[in-house]
């Protein structure tokens, strides 16, 4: 079994972040691109509006000022409908909200502003204000405009704003492809258990849900035991995948044997171990095209290992803009302390609003907040290397 060094852990994230990964890229309609990079600039082909348009129902009326004959209501335009034609002095027509305003029209009066008789329109106001109520031509987005940056994640907002462009398909990126592997003579399917010796495959569960929510596209590729041929066989079944993601079998026990099979089977070592506690077992490699990721079997280990540096290499490969993680400042509601002087140290717990502030609170009565079982409310608190405590009421810094 090779010992190496660990990395820092700063230096493990800028060493993925700047892998040459980058995955090809596919046309996809705009329907089903949600949550998917956009991996070319859209750019608005026209403006939008491309013609005014009246934002009330009302009347187009040519001139500011009232007349005291009024004016003669000439037709009617409704949202959709093509323009009547221009529009002469002493005229109006009547427009719904959406409608196209026609040329010549001054200003657009709303319909409880105005009397109507025998076919007169007469303002109650004595005047209106020019382009009241008109939608100018390119006051949205003007021909040749940036509608979304290429590495855009695409949520409701840029969808929206790309179906209001008429734009009807897309270039992403492919949705990583990310095979997930349990090992472990004791881990079991859920349903499978026979014994209190066994435990079921939650991590699988719980990965497998965060992959999708990461915009890549899990394979179960079940459980392996520990053996190293079976380990082995396993880890080189990559099935054209980009990631082949395990779990379990980095500890220092005779049944860990995950090390001794990367040695054997993967030439590319990347990160042996981080500098990260309570828990340091995390390896990255690769195989040819695929890169080969091994976490440890602890849920809560994997849960902060995969948030810290599994989410960096998915967003590298997917060419997202935004590599940050999910960070925030809270206020600790008691004392923390690490005893790791030379390495990061991470606390899992809960954030809360109180009295207008968030706040973090370990966990209670799990050894550095660690537990099996956690809501989606799970935070870690991170404790830099050399600082030793964190006291209750100062701001500490928490990724989701």
């Amino acid at each position: 079994m090779s010992e190496r060094a660990d990395v820092k852990l700063d230096a493990a994230v800028e060493q993925i972040r700047d892998l040459p990964v980058c995955l090809s890229v596919e046309s996809t309609a705009l329907a089903d691109a949600h949550g998917r990079v956009l991996a070319r600039a859209v750019h608005a082909e026209r403006d939008h509006p491309e013609v005014p348009l009246s934002l009330v129902d009302g009347y187009a009326v040519p001139q500011t000022a009232a007349e005291k004959a009024g004016m003669r209501l000439t037709g009617e335009t409704l949202a959709g409908d093509e323009s009547t034609g221009d529009l002469q002095m002493g005229e109006a027509v009547r427009v719904t909200a959406g409608a196209v305003v026609p040329r010549g029209a001054a200003a657009v009066v709303r319909e409880e502003d105005c009397a109507v008789e025998d076919e007169m329109i007469h303002l109650r106001a004595a005047c209106a204000l020019r382009g009241q109520n008109i939608q100018r031509k390119g006051s949205e987005v003007r021909a040749g405009e940036t509608l979304v940056e290429a590495g855009t994640v695409l949520s409701a907002e840029e969808l929206a704003l790309l179906a209001v462009a008429d734009v009807g398909e897309v270039r992403v990126f492919r949705c990583p492809r990310v095979g997930i592997l349990s090992t472990g003579t004791e881990i079991v399917e859920v349903g499978k258990r026979t014994g209190p010796q066994q435990k079921t495959n939650s991590n699988f569960f719980w990965l497998n849900s965060r992959l999708c929510s990461d915009g890549a596209a899990p394979v179960p590729l079940g459980l392996a035991s520990d053996d190293v041929g079976s380990l082995s066989e396993a880890l080189v079944r990559r099935d054209d995948l980009d990631i082949v993601l395990t779990t379990g079998g980095l500890g220092r026990g005779r049944a860990d044997l995950m090390r001794d099979v990367w040695d054997r089977v993967i030439p590319d070592h990347l990160i042996y171990s981080v500098a990260v506690r309570p828990v340091r077992k995390f390896m990255l490699g690769r195989v040819d095209e695929t890169y080969c990721i091994s976490l440890p079997g602890a849920p809560a280990a994997v849960r902060s290992l995969y948030k810290l540096l599994v989410v960096p290499l998915l967003a590298r490969m997917q060419g997202r803009r935004d590599l940050r993680f999910n960070m925030r400042h809270a206020v600790l509601t008691e004392m923390v302390h690490s005893s790791y002087r030379d390495s990061t140290a991470l606390v899992e717990g809960y954030l809360q609003p109180r009295k207008g502030r968030l706040t973090f609170s370990v966990y209670p009565g799990t050894p550095g907040g660690e537990r099996t079982m956690s809501g989606e409310d799970t935070a870690h608190l991170i404790i830099p290397p050399g600082e030793e405590t964190i006291d209750d009421g100062q701001l500490g810094t928490v990724f989701l």
